[in-house]
């Protein structure tokens, strides 16, 4: 493909097909453990770091507690989705297992899974 030193759509035409366009996010996991950060979490991480956690603690714990504020403020799932929306994705692919030592691998995968449906579950048929 020969270069081209002015682009051939506008920012908004780029913009217009991105939000038309299948778009497919192959990097979702973060969506499900880093993608929403309430104030709530912000004090909890603040506490965590307070008390010397290693970043492994403190990230298992930090994705326990997107679930929970999905599952329990509808601010927080309001936010999520919202998220979402802005990003343009319409489909999200996911991996839930990567470089954990092999004694811990499986039983993190299933939990990741099941973060991700409880998130699912509590977004009442908003994404699927």
């Amino acid at each position: 493909m020969p270069w081209r030193s002015k682009p051939s759509l506008t920012s908004e035409e780029a913009r217009q097909l991105h939000y038309q366009a299948l778009v497919i996010d192959a990097q979702q996991p973060g969506a499900t453990s880093g993608f929403l950060f309430t104030e709530k979490m912000r004090t909890n991480l603040e506490e965590y770091v307070a008390r010397g956690m290693s970043r492994d603690e403190a990230v298992l714990l930090m994705a326990e507690a997107v679930v929970r504020e999905i599952q329990t403020s509808p601010s927080a799932g309001d936010e999520y989705l919202d998220i979402w929306k802005k990003s343009g994705v319409t489909v999200a692919c996911a991996t839930y297992s990567g470089a954990e030592p092999i004694s811990r691998a499986f039983e993190r995968a299933v939990k990741r899974i099941a973060q991700a449906h409880a998130i699912v579950s509590a977004l009442d048929g908003e994404i699927s």
